[in-house]
């Protein structure tokens, strides 16, 4: 339920679909939504603010006041109402967002209406390509060539055993690159910068277990940080088109991981990375990741085996 004043101030803003599955809304915020949240407002300025002679959030408002300013108060009545406002925003327009809006203020000052210009990533449309039929497409069979030298000899069933083994993950190999080049979607910003970070961090975990530092990597590489960021932009882009195809196909097919195989997984990586379970969030987090490890794996048995659905 949306309270009666953010419903009529969300009715004012008027909504834009941009590219890249982003969207935009235009809008004023009345002074009178915003006097709502002065004093809130100017207690979080006093709790954050030091001044000789009194102790750390202990300054008179009024004294507080006439130190940041009016503007300054203005300011933070506006990021407070920002925060109540934005769900209901979204809730008023029925848009699918994802990660945090983008909020642009073309005009403020104290007294008048706030003018603000707020973006957000929507969770995208994705057109699956004809998944069903790729098994056919790549048989197996086409993949069982000759091993790479191996440093020990083979008996009879090992080397049966390992040409099995390369032939299903250059197979399955194969079924991703035709899931990125045949699917259609609209990949938001924020999923992409979201798995070049994933990328950067596996990187900088590799570099630190070799006792080396991230620094002198990238001097030795003579590249900054953003700019290997950047290198890997695409890369990313396909691992954000691939997870959102796996998502889509679990959400049509009703794919979930096995529970009792999560509940293992993550025992496996408590015990292992007690760090890992250390606050409720990061519990959640591990939680989410297993299941999503897990669920990807059944969706990609499923695109190798659809005779089995």
């Amino acid at each position: 339920m949306i309270s009666t004043g953010f419903e009529e101030i969300a009715k004012q803003f008027r909504l834009t679909v941009l590219p890249h599955s982003e969207v935009e809304w235009n809008g004023d915020v009345p002074p009178s939504a915003l006097e709502k949240y002065r004093a809130n407002a100017l207690k979080h300025i006093v709790e954050h603010m030091e001044l000789p002679g009194f102790r750390p959030g202990k300054v008179p408002p009024e004294m507080a006041l006439k130190k940041v300013g009016e503007m300054a108060l203005v300011e933070e009545e506006l990021e407070h109402f920002i925060k109540d406002f934005y769900p209901a925003l979204v809730l008023h327009h029925k848009v699918d967002v994802v990660g945090r809006p983008t909020v642009g203020v073309r005009t403020l000052a104290p007294g008048n209406p706030a003018s603000l210009t707020i973006r957000s990533a929507v969770y995208p449309e994705v057109t699956l390509p004809k998944w069903k039929k790729l098994a056919e497409k790549i048989p197996l069979e086409e993949f069982k060539g000759e091993l790479p030298k191996m440093e020990v000899p083979l008996t009879p069933e090992e080397e049966v055993k390992a040409r099995e083994y390369l032939a299903r993950n250059a197979r399955r190999g194969k079924f991703i690159d035709a899931l990125i080049a045949e699917a259609k979607v609209d990949v938001p910003r924020i999923f992409i910068e979201t798995e070049q970070e994933k990328i950067i961090a596996q990187m900088k975990d590799d570099i630190a277990r070799m006792n080396l530092k991230w620094d002198d990597y990238l001097a030795k590489l003579q590249k900054s940080e953003s700019s290997l960021r950047e290198e890997f932009a695409e890369q990313a882009r396909k691992r954000a088109v691939l997870q959102l195809v796996l998502n889509k196909i679990a959400e049509e097919e009703k794919v979930v991981p096995d529970g009792a195989a999560v509940e293992a997984e993550i025992k496996h990586a408590l015990e292992h990375f007690p760090l890992a379970g250390q606050a409720d969030a990061k519990k959640d987090l591990l939680r989410i990741h297993v299941e999503t490890i897990l669920r990807n794996e059944k969706v990609l048995q499923l695109l190798e085996n659809p005779e089995h659905t």
